[in-house]
């Protein structure tokens, strides 16, 4: 199983875009994902309500990218940790690719 993080800081509408791209080619029981909202304001009840299986962290204060990642990499159960900015568009299953190829 692969960890996937990624850290929201105003970032909401590119992580709801990441999101559902994410889970239109993985099974979301087949990742582990993890959301850290890095004390930016955002309200991402609806997002979470969205994808129950979503692990969010809250953090207190911004720890910028790396510190937000490392709130998670502490929880998370993977055999791997992808780290994903959350403008990213998934077009393939390359989480399953690259949990193969490893």
């Amino acid at each position: 199983m692969i960890s996937i993080i990624t850290v929201n800081y105003k970032t909401k509408k590119y992580l709801e875009k990441m999101l559902a791209s994410l889970y239109k080619y993985h099974d979301e029981n087949k990742v582990e994902v993890f959301v850290v909202e890095n004390c930016s304001g955002d309200d991402l009840s609806d997002t979470i309500n969205k994808y129950p299986t979503i692990k969010l962290i809250e953090s207190q204060t911004n720890l910028g990218f790396a510190g937000g990642c490392n709130l998670a990499i502490k929880k998370a159960k993977g055999d791997f940790v992808l780290l994903v900015n959350p403008d990213v568009v998934f077009t393939t299953d390359s989480i399953n690719q690259i949990e193969q190829a490893m």
